[in-house]
């Protein structure tokens, strides 16, 4: 492969979508592959027995035998002390049974498949998970908050229901056929709250843009269908509550499988329609109250992310160097956390190619980053370990807590970015400062976030009737109501 002196525009960014998840595992953080941009602007026993013999006495004959005398009790001598279990030569501890000895050893995290893309829709090729409570424990915990708050589904349901996303939630996936198509984005979570909470938080996320929420049971379960007070509905998703506490926010043409999988037998529902029985959908279907157990397949992840069918979304003739066909993430519940990305290319010959270009190109290119990031680029590129195995390419590195400040807060940048771009800039700093309000009212978590909210409102009336100016505000009301960021009506005004 010749490495070309100037590279197009279009191959560079393709280029760096693929290396910055290499290089910038950490930061990537699953919500990349739903917007997030980058941009590097710098201002991880034998016994032995005692035998007793005993002689017998013979009188002599013809001699008059002297008198017998009175006979002693035989003596008994003591009972040796037991000998150890073992008696091991001296200086050499006792022998160990070899099946004793060979401990299973704990296996590399991250070698098993997270197998995330059936958590999603059939239709979908990009995934994150997030274990909710591990992140939470971590010093990082409020930037990656930070890096999810420009989403627009993380500024809807969370911020507008006043929820916290890391101590509320055990568990949340999303998945998407078009990252950015915002109301083609399917979102399930694992709660902690009660249903009855999840289900007013989400009724006052949807007050908060301007829409009504009508909770119906479908065939025995919980469905809440969002729609605008007025104008037209652009986002066809809706709320369903299954059982083990999970919840999913999920596009109307895959209620009728969801029914038909988690819904009562005995209830009938003349809405359902017709179910999509194909193996992909059922699969789906099966493991949306099944995160648990995918979290259980790498238990020490905070973050995982795949990505599958990639050269599908790339243009023929851009890419300069070899594009893996799927991407898998894996990031450690840790401060100094452990990354590994799996990179599945087709046959075994790309993966060796991939491995070359790794080792002798990648370096060639280094050189040419500017030299105030050189350092920081080259030190992630030199820690990271690459292994091969068939079609499957590793990379495996260890962060430190210095560099994974770093890492965040150049993140940071692009979800500013998404949010400058969906007109909520100027309100990402209120809406910090409201989750920081809300948390400290629950008391860490001892109160529910209706019971906060409706403290907060009290206190507010209080201050209007000593003499504030102006009506009480409403805790959650960031400015105006309007409608939900990044909700557009699809090409063709369907």
């Amino acid at each position: 492969m010749k490495l070309r002196s100037e590279i197009p525009s279009t191959r560079r960014y393709t280029l760096g979508l693929v290396l910055s998840l290499g290089l910038h595992a950490l930061p990537a953080f699953p919500w990349s592959f739903f917007g997030l941009g980058f941009d590097m602007d710098v201002e991880l026993p034998e016994f032995e027995l005692t035998a007793i013999e005993l002689t017998d006495i013979d009188a002599s004959f013809g001699e008059e035998p002297e008198p017998e005398p009175t006979p002693e009790p035989l003596a008994i001598p003591e009972a040796a002390p037991p000998p150890p279990a073992d008696t091991p030569e001296e200086g050499v501890g006792p022998e160990v049974k070899e099946e004793e000895e060979e401990k299973e050893e704990p296996k590399p995290f991250g070698e098993k498949k997270a197998k995330l893309d059936k958590v999603g829709p059939p239709n979908a090729y990009a995934f994150a998970f997030l274990a909710a409570r591990k992140a939470s424990k971590l010093k990082a915990a409020p930037q990656l908050v930070e890096l999810m708050a420009a989403l627009p589904d993380f500024i809807y349901i969370v911020d507008g229901g006043g929820f916290n996303v890391l101590r509320d939630f055990d568990y949340l996936v999303i998945a998407s056929p078009n990252p950015r198509a915002i109301n083609a984005t399917f979102v399930a979570v694992k709660y902690r709250l009660s249903q009855p909470e999840m289900q007013s938080g989400l009724t006052r996320a949807a007050a908060a843009a301007g829409e009504n929420v009508e909770w119906v049971q479908q065939r025995g379960v919980l469905v809440g269908d969002p729609k605008p007070v007025s104008g037209r509905d652009h986002d066809p998703r809706v709320f369903v509550f299954l059982n083990n506490k999970t919840a999913i926010y999920v596009r109307r043409e895959f209620l009728p499988a969801v029914l038909a999988k988690h819904g009562s037998e005995d209830a009938e529902d003349e809405d359902a329609g017709a179910v999509d029985d194909s193996k992909s959908m059922a699969d789906f279907v099966a493991n949306m109250t099944r995160l648990r157990r995918f979290a259980s397949r790498e238990p020490n992840a905070a973050v995982i992310a795949t990505v599958k069918d990639i050269r599908s979304k790339i243009r023929k003739g851009t890419a300069t160097f070899t594009i893996p066909d799927a991407l898998e993430l894996m990031v450690e519940a840790s401060d100094t956390p452990e990354v590994v990305i799996k990179l599945d290319v087709v046959k075994k010959d790309e993966a060796k190619q991939l491995v070359q270009e790794w080792n002798e190109d990648l370096p060639k290119l280094i050189d040419k980053v500017p030299f105030v990031v050189r350092p920081l680029v080259r030190g992630l590129y030199e820690g990271i370990e690459v292994e091969q195995s068939r079609q499957q390419v590793t990379l495996r590195s260890q962060f430190s807590e210095t560099q994974v400040s770093m890492l965040l807060s150049q993140a940071t940048k692009g979800t500013r970015k998404i949010a400058e771009r969906n007109k909520q800039l100027a309100g990402m700093d209120e809406r910090a400062k409201q989750r920081e309000t809300i948390w400290k009212a629950r008391k860490n978590g001892k109160l529910t976030p209706s019971e906060a909210l409706e403290k907060l409102r009290e206190e507010e009336e209080a201050k209007a009737a000593g003499g504030a100016s102006g009506p009480a505000r409403d805790p959650l009301e960031v400015g105006p109501k309007k409608p939900r960021p990044g909700v557009k009506p699809p090409a063709g005004g369907g």
